[in-house]
């Protein structure tokens, strides 16, 4: 069984758009990705279905008021079979008022049966261990809801990264009940400073991105450090085809236990689900 932690998709009418915007900032800084679908669900469904890859979707509001509308959509495509859904919560927050209904949505989140939040701090524009957020994740860790964050360069800030070892180190080390997984082997074109910092810590890492542009034996090498029940199969579609990363971790001298964690067990353990 393979689940692909970390996948995106966007809702018809925004889809397109979307895509265009993204592929935009990646050409930017000299990245010619193509995305592997139009973003649809739709589309997205028929490639996982094809591979036979189910998945987690991560949505990401940009904005206070995409909370609910994101949300709701997410828990639309929860459909437990191919696809489990997080939600998104946008976490900068100027008053007690805006906090209040952050945290409010967060237990709107659960009950709508969502499994976790996705943050990414380059497009929401916030420093993870900036101590604003700090409720946020209190609240997190009380409904036990896990957080995926995007970690380590983005093209759409590609002189500022917001998401780097050091400040998610210090997350973890504040907020230990929070269940945290840092996408991209731990933030990416950091990775000598994850291996360095975060490998063996209490935090998930996913191999999201990570194909073709790391080396494998340094991949090889942080897997066994961290420990392969603290890693997730991940592709960040449409970016990349999870069946490039399955091919990439399979070259890998790894044995069937530590294959087993990586594209399912982990997945199934943090899900909650058999």
């Amino acid at each position: 069984m393979y689940i692909d932690f970390h996948l995106h998709a966007f809702a018809d009418k925004i889809a397109e758009k979307a895509i265009g915007e993204l592929q935009k900032h990646l050409r930017n800084v000299g990245l010619d990705d193509t995305a592997y679908s139009d973003g649809t669900y739709g589309d997205t469904l028929s490639h996982f279905e094809k591979n036979d890859i189910h998945g987690v979707l991560m949505p990401i509001a940009t904005k206070p008021s995409q909370m609910r509308v994101c949300n709701d959509w997410a828990a639309e495509k929860n459909d437990k079979k191919r696809f489990w859904s997080y939600g998104s919560v946008y976490p900068k927050t100027g008053s007690k008022e805006e906090l209040e209904a952050v945290l409010t949505e967060l237990e709107r989140i659960k009950a709508l049966g969502l499994y976790g939040i996705k943050f990414h701090p380059d497009y929401q524009t916030f420093f993870p261990d900036d101590e604003s957020i700090f409720p946020i994740y209190e609240k997190c860790s009380e409904l036990s809801l896990p957080i995926m964050f995007h970690a380590g360069f983005d093209p759409i800030s590609p002189n500022l990264t917001h998401a780097t070892p050091d400040r998610l180190l210090r997350v973890i080390e504040t907020f230990p009940k929070l269940t945290a997984i840092f996408a991209h082997m731990g933030g990416e074109d950091y990775w000598d400073e994850v291996e360095e910092l975060l490998c063996g810590k209490k935090c998930y890492i996913d191999t999201s991105y990570c194909a073709e542009n790391m080396e494998s034996s340094q991949m090889e090498r942080m897997i066994k450090k961290h420990g392969s029940k603290r890693v997730l199969f991940g592709s960040d579609f449409p970016w990349k085809d999870p069946v490039v990363i399955v091919n990439k971790l399979r070259s890998l001298d790894l044995s069937e236990d530590e294959f087993d964690d990586i594209f399912y067990k982990n997945a199934l353990e943090l899900l909650k689900v058999d």
